[in-house]
């Protein structure tokens, strides 16, 4: 039987696809894995590197200054593969994937996930994932400051309401930067949505269009 603590009690987690975006999932478990940084090392990892909720970047998994018994990858489903091997070949003992697009949408997805199977078990490392959010709530996001885990459906639609207020807030502060730069961003759905000018928007001449007291008249 494979050893589940490095999955649920890890001594180490590195986040590979940290994130700076609020409404990013990369930011929210790099928030959550934090959140247990005075039990455990933890890592955020990401390709520009920088500074991310207070904390280096590592621009790998290769960079970190030891090895990450757990390693969560919220990457796009084209990095899926490579992250996982990278994970192994630094020691990772459990990985959770929260990448999704693969199995679930066509048979090509199932046979990377057939191929990163395989070596996981061969590495002697467990998987969890891909596609799975919940398995790393439960393992780090939704653990409590008296390090009890709460997952509860009020807790999930918590989570779910914080991300569309952070995506909304992102949305706000880009469209206060359009009106304070003086123009406002026009796309496709903005052009549609646009009333039509009236005449003296146009600068048209002639009169008015009839009033509805004539309209009436010729009815009768």
């Amino acid at each position: 039987m494979r050893d589940l603590r490095p999955l649920f009690d890890p001594r180490s987690v590195a986040v590979l696809g940290a994130s700076s975006d609020p409404a990013n999932w990369g930011q929210w478990l790099a928030a959550g894995a934090l959140r247990g940084a005075h039990r455990r090392d933890v890592w955020l990892v990401n390709r520009k590197g920088g500074e991310i909720l207070g904390q280096q970047a590592y621009l790998s998994l290769e960079e970190l200054p030891g090895s990450p018994e757990l390693v969560v990858v919220v990457l796009p489903v084209g990095a899926f593969e490579e992250a996982i091997d990278a994970a192994l070949a630094v020691g990772a003992r459990a990985i959770v994937a929260i990448t999704a697009g693969l199995g679930e949408v066509d048979e090509v997805g199932k046979e990377i996930e057939h191929r990163v199977v395989e070596r996981v078990r061969a590495a002697g490392a467990v998987l969890l994932g891909p596609n799975c959010p919940l398995s790393l709530e439960q393992a780090l996001e939704f653990i409590r400051e008296d390090g009890c885990v709460e997952v509860t459906p009020t807790s999930i639609r918590r989570r779910k309401v914080e991300l569309a207020a952070g995506k909304r807030q992102q949305a706000n502060s880009q469209k206060a930067r359009g009106m304070s730069s003086g123009y406002h961003r026009v796309t496709p759905r903005s052009e549609r949505l646009r009333p039509a000018p009236t005449r003296l928007q146009r600068g048209d001449k002639g009169t008015q269009a009839p009033r509805a007291s004539r309209d009436c008249s010729r009815a009768r």
